[in-house]
């Protein structure tokens, strides 16, 4: 029978980690020994440990004297989900104080896991978009930009920057803040406009359509790349114009 004490402390761990508290979880004792710390809205994510009947018995050399030193230690097993690295994780560590360390650390780790599932879903969603969209380049001819047409892009590129500039420029950011977007996006103009001649429609396409659905993964982007959506559409082209959020 796991003792009173142990678990008024596994409570009071969780109650004073910053993000959980103990309604958050379920917790149960199966078979007197084993504890079980269930995530209540999801049960995917668990703490599990096995408590050890008896202690145990071990021999470690002494520094000091040189001789070995017969101590005692309870040694614990169990599992978790999420664990630092992989999903599921096996435990084994000696001392019972040991175990609030191990708790700890699993709810730091359930906070990150259930803080990186909203960013994953999006990358999830980039990334559908963006293998739909490279399958739209096909039908795009494969030859470069001419002169009339390049210079076209050159001076739409040029007009939904000024817009995306002047956004900025309203959004009441920061001074270096503002500099260093001013730079990033001036930037990223450049090397559409510099490439314009050197890969063909396809490849440029693509990078046109990865660099706007990067914009749009940003959330502070998101409201004025709405707005600006009737300065983006018409740089692309008809098959990929519907994938632009």
């Amino acid at each position: 029978m796991i003792r009173h004490k142990i678990r008024s402390e596994i409570i009071a761990t969780i109650n004073n980690h910053k993000q959980f508290e103990i309604s958050d979880f379920d917790i149960e004792l199966k078979n007197e020994t084993s504890l079980s710390i269930k995530y209540t809205y999801d049960d995917k994510y668990y703490f599990n440990v096995t408590f050890p009947k008896d202690v145990t018995r071990a021999v470690k050399e002494n520094r000091l004297t040189h001789g070995d030193e017969v101590f005692e230690q309870y040694n614990f097993k169990g599992s978790v989900s999420p664990g630092r690295v992989a999903v599921i994780e096996k435990l084994e560590f000696e001392g019972e104080t040991t175990i609030y360390n191990k708790l700890r650390t699993w709810l730091d780790c359930l906070w990150e896991e259930l803080m990186a599932i909203p960013v994953n879903r999006r990358q999830d969603e980039f990334d559908a978009t963006l293998r739909e969209m490279k399958t739209k380049f096909k039908d795009i001819p494969d030859e470069y930009f001419s002169r009339e047409e390049g210079e076209e892009l050159k001076r739409k590129l040029d007009e939904l920057e000024r817009r995306f500039q002047a956004q900025f420029d309203n959004d009441s950011l920061d001074k270096e803040v503002l500099q260093k977007k001013h730079e990033e996006l001036h930037q990223e103009f450049t090397v559409l406009k510099e490439t314009l001649y050197s890969l063909k429609k396809p490849g440029w396409y693509k990078s046109l359509g990865v660099r706007i659905l990067t914009w749009f993964m940003k959330e502070e982007n998101r409201k004025f790349l709405k707005d600006a959506k009737d300065s983006i559409v018409p740089l692309l082209p008809d098959g990929v114009k519907h994938l632009i959020p």
